[in-house]
């Protein structure tokens, strides 16, 4: 006998033009393997576009399952959670100015694409810098880089673990490393890095090059910061019916999804807001990274570039969320 048919969240329409956009870049770009697309209502969690394509010997395949069962490093796209995160543990305060140049560790020397001088909260996510984020890292583990001393309770790799361990609490409430709570059989959480044998690892925390997250993840984490902090449940079922003989008729409402909190952002509203303030400078300010693609369009987010595979392979991962 006929099951009970399911509405779904997703806009067939809509759900059409995403994959000819994804087909379209995907086959006009040589150096582009693959690319994915995750649209959500914020305010719901209802997905209305769940998007991927793979190219392989000219030909175009689906590759939908990868948008959450596939994880990636995310680069810059997940500096948003990064400032929060400061924010949260009171490493950081809005307004205050790191300056922005080359770090020497040792031997290792770590920096932003350029030096870009004094940089705060708003700049740094405006011009995507690193080292803003690596002084939330360095903060997080007790490390102080200026005096070159540590300010913690542990030193070394104790220090190192419980760094990322604060930063893992903080992004697991953006949706980052946990279950969306997506409607499917299975969802991946992402894998996560295992070395801290450096204060660098912790430093690479912040700027998307260490733990890996799938784009469902990062839909659902700029959601939560789109949503005033709310992090919605993410769902496909919109309702579930009785079956109808009658094909053109709607069955029998049996249960519509209503929208669902998972958990709140522990970050207060000014702190969330600057945040939001800080991604609309990445599509709109003078030196936004995002600006050139978004003038005269209503878009706040967050562009990311994460170098993957072997040193010097070229291989990158280019995102944008928004």
């Amino acid at each position: 006998k006929s099951g009970q048919e399911l509405t779904l969240t997703v806009d067939m329409d809509f759900q059409r033009e995403v994959e000819k956009i994804i087909e379209k870049h995907v086959g006009n770009t040589a150096a582009a393997s693959r690319a994915y697309a995750v649209v959500v209502n914020p305010k719901t969690g209802e997905v209305l576009s769940l998007a991927g394509k793979r190219q392989s010997g000219g030909k175009m395949a689906d590759d939908v399952s990868s948008t959450y069962l596939q994880a990636f490093q995310p680069g810059s796209s997940i500096k948003g959670a990064t400032v929060l995160t400061g924010f949260m543990n009171g490493v950081m305060q809005p307004g205050e100015t790191i300056y922005d140049r080359t770090l020497r560790l040792g031997t290792t020397t770590k920096g932003s694409y350029r030096n870009m001088g004094p940089v705060n909260d708003l700049t740094a996510l405006e011009k995507s810098s690193n080292v803003y984020m690596f002084y939330v890292g360095m903060r997080l583990a007790g490390y102080g880089y200026d005096c070159s001393c540590w300010t913690g309770d542990k030193s070394g790799t104790a220090a190192y673990i419980e760094g990322i361990q604060k930063y893992r609490e903080a992004f697991h409430q953006f949706g980052l490393g946990v279950k969306t709570g997506i409607d499917l059989p299975y969802e991946a959480t992402g894998y996560k890095g295992s070395a801290v044998s450096e204060i660098g690892l912790v430093m690479d925390y912040g700027i998307g090059q260490y733990d890996t997250f799938t784009p469902l993840q990062l839909a659902q984490y700029v959601s939560t910061i789109a949503n005033d902090g709310d992090r919605m449940k993410l769902h496909l079922v919109k309702e579930i019916r009785e079956a109808n003989p009658n094909g053109d008729e709607l069955g029998k409402l049996i249960k519509r999804i209503e929208p669902e909190v998972l958990n709140r952002l522990n970050a207060s509203q000014d702190h969330i807001k600057r945040v939001q303030q800080g991604f609309y400078r990445v599509t709109h300010g003078s030196s936004g990274t995002a600006s050139s693609y978004y003038k005269g369009l209503n878009v706040a987010g967050k562009t990311g570039t994460a170098e993957v595979g072997r040193k010097g392979s070229g291989m990158e991962n280019l995102l944008f969320v928004g």
